[in-house]
């Protein structure tokens, strides 16, 4: 029995170890154009795409990448225009648009458009002839020397319908070929509504194969009318045990403690969660173990931090199986201000910089700055000095926390931007 589970869990990815690109038609995993790649979870490069013996118009390149287990991804596909000419490409001076069907490049429905080499306009789309259900409309432009653009759509829906819409109440889901609408897997909403937001369990049929697939969902609503599919996600059908569903994750600052509460289901095979804490959210450091209640059902739990750390404080959970294997959760940041020593601040409020008189003599300093919901605007070293002058110009209006240390000292303090 195998189950897939949407979660926001956070696994610890497979090392790349290759890749490889084609251009316009795929010839299979493994037979595309190698690309030379770093070792690792995450790898950056560069690779070169010779264009000599490609034709004059639009083509696409793809690239995928293989784990250390032999696993190719799905690729990833970006367009790009194969021109003859070595000058800017042309004002826009047209654009048309068709509801569904294209009707050949110049033959849709003229758009007077302002011309310039980027434009913005407003095309009126008549819709009274159209029959009720789903369509597309498309937009396309043309340059001065006359070569049509690709067309971009989007879907709309005609309904004869003038109140709210009825609320969604079931959906169904499958694996990389549509099997038509109402022939998929289905399931169902606890509560239904106009919108809804609720964790799914959803299983994985037999006879699915291990490797890459494509997740596809979409909804009914209460007059049995199906929306449009929606590509949920890539996933990787590996046939081992689905690792539990964290629901959520959350923290917060009650008096001079956090706070930490997370939800989850599916608790199969897991052990207990560790509590770590970092204070710059790089190491992280275990402050704590609970106990799993390893139940399938919805699983609540909480865990107080009675010594958090001057400053931003970072959390994160660390599932821990049966086994020994064990994921991580994603990161949240508790701000604490008014410990340890006062940073002195001026101008404040202040406009374009404000000046910090740090105590202590070290060469360099660290400085970071946070908005008030926590979130890091600012990340600087300077040359200590006194005062140190911070600009803070490009920051809107609001209140700010600063932390300064030299790495011996921190001091902490807060402003306001006009």
């Amino acid at each position: 029995n195998r189950g897939l589970l949407i979660s926001s869990v956070t696994s610890i990815a497979v090392n790349i170890t290759a890749a490889e690109f084609f251009v316009d038609t795929d010839p299979g995993a493994g037979n595309g154009t190698p690309i030379a790649v770093p070792a690792g979870s995450t790898a950056t490069f560069a690779a070169v795409v010779p264009t000599a013996s490609l034709a004059r118009g639009f083509h696409f390149i793809a690239i995928r990448t293989r784990d250390i287990s032999g696993k190719w991804s799905l690729f990833e596909n970006r367009g790009f225009y194969i021109s003859n000419t070595s000058t800017n490409v042309g004002n826009i001076t047209a654009a048309e648009f068709f509801v569904d069907t294209d009707p050949g490049a110049g033959n849709g429905m003229p758009i007077t458009v302002p011309a310039g080499s980027t434009t913005a306009f407003v095309a009126m789309v008549p819709s009274t002839l159209l029959t009720n259900g789903f369509h597309f409309v498309a937009i396309r432009t043309k340059d001065a020397s006359g070569n049509w653009g690709l067309f971009e759509n989007r879907g709309f829906f005609i309904s004869t319908v003038t109140n709210n819409m009825a609320n969604i109440t079931t959906g169904e889901y499958f694996f990389d070929t549509d099997p038509g609408i109402g022939n998929g897997l289905p399931f169902n909403f606890t509560t239904p509504g106009s919108t809804v937001t609720q964790a799914l369990a959803l299983n994985i049929p037999a006879g699915l194969s291990i490797g890459n697939h494509l997740l596809v969902l979409r909804v009914k609503d209460a007059n049995n009318i199906w929306s449009l599919f929606d590509t949920a996600r890539t996933l990787n059908v590996s046939g081992s045990v689905v690792p539990l569903n964290l629901l959520s994750f959350t923290g917060k600052k009650l008096s001079d403690k956090t706070q930490l509460d997370w939800v989850t289901n599916n608790e199969i095979n897991t052990a207990h969660f560790e509590i770590e804490r970092s204070k710059n959210g790089i190491e992280f450091t275990k402050i704590g173990v609970i106990k799993s209640t390893n139940a399938v059902r919805t699983n609540l739990y909480m865990f107080n931090d009675l010594k958090p750390i001057d400053g931003v404080n970072f959390y994160r959970l660390k599932q821990v199986d049966l086994d020994g294997k064990f994921t991580y959760s994603n990161i949240i940041k508790i701000l604490f201000e008014g410990f340890g020593k006062a940073l002195s601040i001026y101008p404040n409020p202040a406009q374009n910089y404000v000046l910090l008189n740090f105590s202590d003599k070290q060469k360099n300093v660290f400085v970071t700055v946070f908005d008030a919901q926590g979130r890091q605007v600012i990340q600087t070293t300077m040359a200590n000095q006194s005062p140190l002058k911070l600009n803070i110009n490009h920051l809107p209006g609001g209140r700010y926390f600063i932390q300064i240390s030299d790495g011996l000292v921190n001091e902490n303090g807060s402003f306001i931007k006009k």
